[in-house]
């Protein structure tokens, strides 16, 4: 019997001028990611949501140990990309 072929997965996250705030932008991206696998950054979401300072490396770590775990490749679209304006958005983008 032939393995199936693994196919990969597609999220789509539509940005805009509001999301060059971190947390904000981050909420987003686990929500998309979420698309292709529920359980993905589930508990990071609380940590994003909570008034609390966050360590974005250790978020965006954690993010993509829970996604080099699943089965299929990812792939996130970022659309209008352009209207991203903030540095820490563009770090947490380049260490993902």
């Amino acid at each position: 019997m032939q393995q199936a072929k693994l196919r990969p997965h597609f999220a789509w996250l539509s940005l805009d001028e509001g999301d060059n705030d971190l947390t904000r932008f981050l909420i987003y991206f686990v929500t998309a990611l979420q698309t292709i696998e529920g359980n993905i950054g589930k508990g990071l979401l609380a940590a994003l949501q909570s008034p609390e300072a966050i360590n974005v490396e250790v978020v965006l770590i954690t993010l993509l140990n829970e996604v080099s775990e699943l089965a299929n490749d990812v792939t996130l679209i970022l659309d209008d990309y352009h209207t991203i304006e903030s540095l820490p958005v563009d770090q947490a983008v380049g260490l993902a």
